[in-house]
């Protein structure tokens, strides 16, 4: 059993390049967007440009369940969550100009509130479910009412954004049904157009349970700084 975990670490894939999976697979979704329905809207009146659109969008869809997969790993392993927490709601604040920029084209827009925010509330919902964990109850309420505020904020995702980082916690140790339960959340909750997000538990099922080399602060920063590259390229059109 002990080699058998051995050879996993060693040919698995490692959070780094796992995260690389979920960081270049959003940039294809948002610079879909940007491109196709911001800077060339025309584009999409030709069908086989459409068909395109769509495929690249559901390549996009890999990359938020693995970004909510990651933050129960943070939250099971982190030393301090209180940090964990405002790393997110810092850096949920730092994006929301490049957010509302790139999709609403001004600097502010209180309609919808970037992704961030959204894990923030998964986040809390996992702070609050360790702190009464003999309180079933207790849990229930506080997971409803990150649900709640994520959707009356309107952040990206919403709650069923939230209720994902749930299901990811509560069965973070029996993959089978946090695949079955996972994909029910993403199809049943988020819509049909969400069905490419099924494919991400394609590399987390390889997860080797190792860091691997990684900065997280460049992971954190990559959210802002790539909508505003995205954002001076189509000024540049």
């Amino acid at each position: 059993m002990e080699s058998n975990l051995a050879e996993r670490k060693e040919k698995g894939l490692t959070a780094s390049t796992i995260k690389w999976i979920a960081i270049i697979t959003m940039f294809i979704d948002h610079a879909t967007v940007n491109f196709m329905e911001k800077a060339y809207p025309q584009l999409m009146e030709d069908t086989s440009m459409m068909i395109l659109y769509f495929i690249l969008r559901e390549i996009g869809r890999l990359a938020f369940p693995i970004f909510c997969f990651f933050i129960v790993e943070g939250a099971v392993h982190t030393k301090n969550i209180k940090k964990y927490l405002f790393r997110l709601f810092i850096f949920g604040l730092i994006s929301e100009i490049p957010f509302d920029l790139v999709l609403f084209d001004k600097c502010f827009d209180w309609s919808y509130q970037n992704v961030y925010f959204t894990m923030f509330f998964g986040l809390l919902a996992i702070v609050c479910m360790q702190r009464w964990k003999h309180n079933w109850f207790g849990q229930m309420v506080c997971v409803f009412s990150m649900f709640i505020l994520a959707d009356l904020l309107r952040t990206d995702y919403g709650g069923a954004g939230v209720l994902l980082i749930v299901v990811f916690y509560v069965l973070r140790e029996q993959e089978k049904y946090r695949v079955i339960f996972g994909s029910i959340v993403e199809v049943g909750f988020m819509g049909i157009l969400e069905i490419g997000a099924v494919f991400a538990f394609i590399p987390l099922h390889f997860y080797n349970g190792q860091r691997g080399k990684q900065n997280k602060y460049m992971f954190y920063l990559f959210y802002p700084l790539h909508l505003l590259l995205l954002l001076g390229i189509r000024g540049c059109l």
